[in-house]
């Protein structure tokens, strides 16, 4: 069964590989526009790589989905 994007990007993200998991996941963003953990994992990745900017919209938006995700919040 292939992995979906989520999935590879999340083995990205362990891997430490910050820019693999911007590249997976952009182009996925119609497919999960609503997909608390797509914002979350993104915005990290963002984050790692110093894109400060970036981090802050994914995150606001991961916020828009789930307001009170306690790991968002330590984020």
């Amino acid at each position: 069964m292939a992995k979906t994007a989520l999935e590879r990007a999340k083995q990205a993200f362990y891997r430490r590989r910050y820019n693999d998991v911007i590249t997976i996941l952009e182009p996925n963003l119609i497919q999960y526009r609503d997909s608390f953990q797509y914002y979350y994992y993104l915005g990290l990745a963002c984050l790692h790589t110093g894109d400060v900017g970036g981090a802050l919209s994914y995150f606001q938006r991961a916020r828009q989905i789930r307001m009170r995700e306690p790991d968002l919040l330590a984020a």
